[in-house]
Parts: structure tokens; sequence; C-alpha cells
């Protein structure tokens, strides 16, 4: 399957103050490897630190007419969406946002509808612009981070049943993803059933989405 080449040449995003804004941006863009750069005309250009900077950069910020200093109000329906290294980036981005005057519109985690690996956060920044860090790759393995294990934990809790029956297989690897998915089942079951009791589902979903996410990361090893 062929890499979607970017249609973009570079974006600049008008702020109201400048040397505010390079301090938000210089520390949520850090996590995920992008340096500012002072321009001649008051901008900032934001790019690898080892890059050459007479070639431009692919974001920018500042005003459009640095004279005329008109008020910056943020457009509804655009946001810009960050390349992260990896999903801890992703998670540093979003605490660093919120330290330096953000407002949190996303945590940090998985958003299955765009694809299974998509782990993003997002964030407002003190313009109102909306930002997001995003990483798309899969993870290697199981549990490869504390929040994981403790996911796990708590969700084997909840679904005793099928772990134990996965923990006599003689596949251990394999029944693990299977005991995911059938306890992932039940999960969007126990969902439906607290919906039509309570009006909510009690976070079962939301379970449910973790579960189906470690199976098949699982699978993939």
């Amino acid at each position: 399957m062929a890499i979607p080449r970017s249609i973009l040449d570079h974006l600049s995003l008008g702020v109201n103050d400048v040397e505010c804004s390079k301090r938000f941006y210089d520390a949520i863009l850090e996590p995920l490897g992008y340096k500012g750069f002072p321009q001649p005309d008051g901008d900032v250009g934001y790019g690898c630190p080892d890059q050459d900077p007479t070639l431009g950069f692919s974001f920018y910020i500042g005003f459009e007419n640095a004279s005329d200093k008109v008020f910056v109000s943020p457009s509804a329906g655009f946001h810009v969406a960050f390349k992260a290294p990896s999903r801890e980036a992703v998670e540093d981005f979003h605490r660093r946002a919120l330290e330096r005057g953000g407002t949190s519109l996303g945590e940090p985690g998985l958003r299955p509808r765009y694809h299974s690996n998509y782990y993003a956060a997002f964030v407002k920044d003190p313009d109102g612009h909306h930002l997001e860090a995003v990483f798309h790759d899969p993870v290697d393995c199981i549990p490869n981070r504390p929040e994981d294990a403790h996911t796990i934990c708590e969700l084997a809790g909840l679904y005793a049943s099928h772990l134990a029956g996965c923990l006599l297989a003689s596949n251990p690897a394999a029944s693990l993803a299977e005991w995911l998915e059938l306890a992932a089942r039940d999960a969007e079951d126990d969902a439906a059933s607290l919906e039509q009791v309570n009006g909510t589902d009690g976070g079962r979903l939301a379970d449910a989405k973790v579960l189906h996410d470690l199976a098949s990361r699982l699978r993939n090893r």
C-alpha cells in the first residue's frame, strides 16, 4: 500500500502574543522532536533540530501582518495534528499543554474509530486553536507499559471466568487473545444493559475498546 504524501508545503497559525505562544509551543512540541526557530519577521518556525533553516519549515506561528496585529480568533472545524514518535510523547504533549495554559479536548488514548492503533491527545492552545498529537504505529508487545499491565489486571478482575479458562489452555498467547475478545464482548453487553437501566454505560464501552486493542496487538506480535 502506498504511503500518503503530504499535499501541504507549510501552515501558518495566527496568534495574539508570539512570545507567550512560543513558550507554549516550544514546550508541547519538544517531546515530539520539534524545535522553534525565530524568523526575521517575528514569526517562529518549527522543525527538526538538525534541519537546514534556510529551507523553511512546515509549521509557523505569528501574525499574518505584524504591523496590523489584528485580534486572532480560532476557526470552527480547524485543527492541527502533529506526528508523535511514540505514545509516551503523545502523553507528554498533553501534560505539557495543560501545564502551560492549554485546555484538554481529549485525554491521551486510542481512537479506534480512525484505526486500531490511532493513539492521540487533543488540546486547545491559549488562543483557542485546536491541536492534536498522534502516533499511528502498533505497539510491539503486551504489556509494554505500566498502564497496559494495570489495565489488564483491572479488567481481569471483572472478567475472571474467561481469564481462568485461558490459563488452562494449551496455547496461552492465543487463548489470552481469545479471552480478551470474549471479555470485550461481555463488556459491550454490560454497556448495553447499563445504558437501558441507568442511561450510562458505566465505562464498559471504554473497557471493550481497550480489550479489543490489546487482543489485536497480542495477535500481531
